[in-house]
């Protein structure tokens, strides 16, 4: 049997590019494929649960030394993947490193040497102009005073270089409701190595901009991320580097394109995630789409699944099933109503404003308003399931929309967690505590929901969920939807938007950290290491 009854002709199978039936709809037997040994996936458990996943501000660090650094640093602007890597290097006299002359990339036949052999840097082609305003900048009439670290970045920003590996991360140093003054951009000298043998590293290509990475950076979440962090809840990249035993235990390898939930760390160019955290992605599914996924319709898909009752493992659609979902017009919510609709639920309610009910009944949903004096009376012990994220009286409503079968899936509560007034208790507000500790403990048929914590508790259930709709997604019985995309520079902005209810409507925001944009450094934040810069527009 297919999961979600997606039941289809002999000849409609043949003609589909993904064989929906190959994946078991008994997901707590069906491990993940790309889950290796059981003992790796248990360590990964016990780690996941214990360490934060960050990204390159607890991952950096500089390459292995070599026998010629000049030659290692130009080999790893022309070709990161290759020089990232410690199979470029080998181990002679104790803890010096020297390069494997056999094994370097083939583009050592185009390095510029100088009249003593030596390797360096090609002449600019482009003609791009790179010069030092004498205050950190690099604008118009600047005099030719920069430091090599300022002109390699700069001059990367500004797209002069087509192999760009500039190390650029957002990071924020302290919790505060203000995305724009608290998130800086920092480049760093070195790209990263695995922070252990079993790490890789990898060079994101997109991640999703979120009400998540909002509340942990207001410190509104319910655990304690340490700080400074990387925004970032999910990626979607290529990987570079392999820690030496990442063989032993899992099947990635340098090259392999791979998505995970890293909970920050996303918004960089490049991230150390345990390699037992990784799953695949297919060939010819869209990055961006990718991205969506990993959190989003993730969210959506597995608390449906909860929605569903203790026998949700063993039945496939939610035919004959009437499915709410508060705050539809949102990323997670549409996903609810795809979902839902493709495991065939008889009717998808979703509250929402005025402004998006077009949208929505497009989507195949019953649009009702959001505030809920007004949609209960519609809908008041009717649902078979609820899907709530925003909370706007302690979930009183959302129960009693409830059959009396019914079941209540709470996923949030961003209108407690960002209402004023409210005293704060252990670092939240206090009506926030009271509906977490309600709904978990005194309401019947409620079941809470956090999407980190279910990885944590079952990370290979994760994993084989997310090659499911992956599978779905390169079928095209999902579509992730992208309202924007955009660079490093303009996530601290979408926070803002996304907080003020002023984010383009009708998908997902999603950062792609190699997209060019323009910036001046601070002498005031720079470090041998790394610089704090500041975009120009």
């Amino acid at each position: 049997m297919v999961r979600f009854g997606l039941r289809k002709s002999k000849r409609k199978e043949e003609e589909e590019s993904v064989d929906l039936n190959s994946i078991s709809t008994d997901r707590r037997k069906n491990t993940s494929v790309a889950g290796a040994k059981a003992a790796a996936a248990a360590a990964a458990a016990k780690r996941a649960a214990t360490e934060p996943i960050d990204g390159p501000m607890v991952a950096g660090g500089p390459i292995p030394p070599t026998s010629n650094t000049k030659a290692a640093a130009l080999l790893r602007k022309m070709n990161p993947v290759h020089v990232a890597s410690r199979d470029d290097f080998s181990m002679a006299s104790g803890s010096t490193w020297t390069t494997k002359a056999t094994e370097m990339p083939s583009t050592t036949q185009n390095m510029h040497m100088d009249a003593a052999g030596n390797p360096v840097e090609p002449p600019n082609h482009l003609g791009i102009d790179v010069r030092d305003d004498g205050e950190g900048g690099g604008g118009d009439g600047a005099g030719p005073r920069g430091s090599p670290l300022r002109r390699k970045f700069h001059k990367s920003a500004l797209g002069g270089n087509k192999t760009d590996n500039t190390n650029i991360s957002l990071v924020y140093r302290s919790h505060g409701p203000k995305a724009s003054a608290l998130i800086n951009l920092v480049l760093r000298e070195n790209l990263p190595v695995p922070k252990l043998s079993t790490d890789v590293i990898v060079q994101v290509e997109a991640a999703t901009v979120s009400l998540q990475d909002c509340i942990i950076r207001q410190g509104l979440w319910h655990q304690n991320v340490p700080l400074p962090a990387t925004p970032g809840f999910d990626v979607v990249g290529t990987i570079i580097q392999v820690g030496e035993k990442v063989s032993n235990v899992s099947p990635f390898k340098v090259g392999d394109r791979v998505a995970a939930l890293v909970r920050t760390g996303g918004n960089a160019r490049y991230i150390n995630i345990p390699s037992s955290s990784l799953v695949k992605v297919p060939n010819g599914l869209d990055t961006t789409g990718a991205a969506c996924i990993v959190s989003t319709f993730m969210t959506a898909f597995q608390a449906l699944d909860l929605a569903r009752g203790p026998d949700a493992r063993e039945k496939s659609t939610l035919e004959g099933k009437k499915i709410l979902v508060t705050g539809g017009n949102g990323p997670v919510g549409r996903a609810v109503i795809q979902l839902a609709r493709l495991m065939k639920a008889d009717a998808v309610y979703a509250t929402a404003y005025g402004r998006d009910h077009s949208d929505l009944g497009t989507m195949g949903a019953i649009a009702l308003p959001f505030a809920s004096e007004e949609w209960l009376p519609k809908v008041q012990g009717q649902m078979d399931a609820v899907i709530d994220g925003v909370c706007v009286d302690n979930f009183v409503s959302s129960h009693a929309a409830l059959s009396p079968q019914g079941r209540l899936i709470c996923i949030g509560m961003t209108s407690l967690l960002y209402s004023k007034g409210s005293p704060m208790i252990c670092g939240l507000p206090a009506s926030a505590l009271w509906a977490s500790i309600k709904s978990k403990y005194f309401m019947d048929r409620t079941t809470p929901f956090e999407l980190w914590d279910s990885f944590c508790q079952e990370p290979e259930l994760f994993k084989s969920d997310l090659e499911y709709l992956f599978a779905l997604a390169k079928a095209r019985k999902i579509t992730p939807a992208v309202s924007k995309l955009i660079a490093l520079s303009e996530v601290a902005d979408a926070q803002d938007m996304i907080e003020s209810g002023t984010a383009p409507p009708g998908g997902q925001i999603v950062c792609l950290p190699w997209k060019k944009f323009v910036y001046v450094t601070s002498q005031k934040h720079k470090t041998d290491t790394e610089s704090v810069v500041t975009p120009r527009y």
